[in-house]
């Protein structure tokens, strides 16, 4: 929870601002965060690139799709990433160009114990969930007989 009032506070000192939310709630037994929606967030601030894992969304605007893109990517994480479209072409475009290990198109947080998840560059270890997962058990070897 600090880690993520630090970020938001960080943030909001920036020039961010808060459409809901950016401050601890102390009225409350426990450690609070409520949910935070964040404006006018640059790419240089920490809250954009790095994992904050609490009830904070940031929102960045963008004029084209590559900016889009360059936002998403420009970052040293990837654990998921979500597009929201109603253009399938495009969907698929951009998913595929996507650093994140997972890319949800108009939905979030799809998926059963049978998709595999994890992340890309600096986020997870690896793939947990799904067949993928059994992969850090075992080596697959090929053997190749001529009789």
């Amino acid at each position: 929870m600090d880690k993520v009032e630090k970020l938001c506070h960080d943030a909001l000192k920036r020039g961010a601002q808060a459409v809901i939310g950016g401050h601890r709630v102390d009225d409350r037994p426990g450690y609070y965060f409520p949910p935070t929606i964040l404006t006018k967030v640059s790419p240089d601030m920490p809250i954009e690139c790095q994992e904050a894992f609490g009830p904070v969304v940031t929102i960045s605007s963008f004029d084209k799709p590559e900016e889009a893109l360059a936002l998403a990517n420009g970052t040293d994480y990837g654990l998921t990433a979500g597009v929201y479209t109603k253009h399938l072409s495009l969907a698929h475009w951009t998913a595929d160009r996507l650093l994140a290990g997972t890319v949800y198109v108009n939905n979030w947080f799809a998926g059963g114990n049978e998709t595999p998840f994890g992340g890309f560059k600096k986020s997870g270890l690896g793939r947990i969930k799904s067949l993928e997962a059994l992969s850090h058990f075992y080596q697959i070897r090929n053997v190749a007989i001529k009789l």
